[in-house]
């Protein structure tokens, strides 16, 4: 299963952008969310590049698995892979990242119909309303 989110609106006259793209794979144990996006991937996130970024995103999807898990939904035994985790040099920042994986997340559990991404100084998921 996979889960995708873009964030790439104007706010305020200014621009923002983050697109996150993970996979869900059934695996043994608890739940895990991790780094899974090529080393030659220019467009995305790199951790010696990007460090604030890949923090936001590992954040962000680990996040939304617990909270999945805190509202019932079977997150053990799972594997979230963020796989590309693209970014803007001038129109990132870190809660654009973190919204979008944590709405990629519940995408690809099913459960993206949930939730709402919302700016409200800073990029957020909420319950949807």
């Amino acid at each position: 299963m996979t889960g995708d989110c873009l964030i790439k609106r104007q706010v305020g006259g200014v621009g923002h952008f983050a697109h996150v793209h993970v996979r869900r794979e059934r695996t043994s144990g608890a739940a895990r969310v991790v780094w899974s996006v090529a080393p030659d991937d220019r467009a995305s996130a790199q951790p010696g590049s990007d460090p604030a970024e890949v923090d936001a995103a590992l954040a962000g999807a680990s996040e939304m698995v617990n909270l999945l898990r805190d509202n019932g939904f079977t997150v053990d035994g799972h594997t979230v892979h963020l796989a590309r985790v693209i970014i803007s040099l001038v129109d990132t920042e870190p809660t654009a990242v973190r919204a979008s994986a944590a709405m990629a997340t519940a995408i690809a559990y099913g459960a993206g119909d949930l939730f709402e991404v919302r700016h409200d100084g800073g990029w957020r998921v909420t319950p949807a309303s």
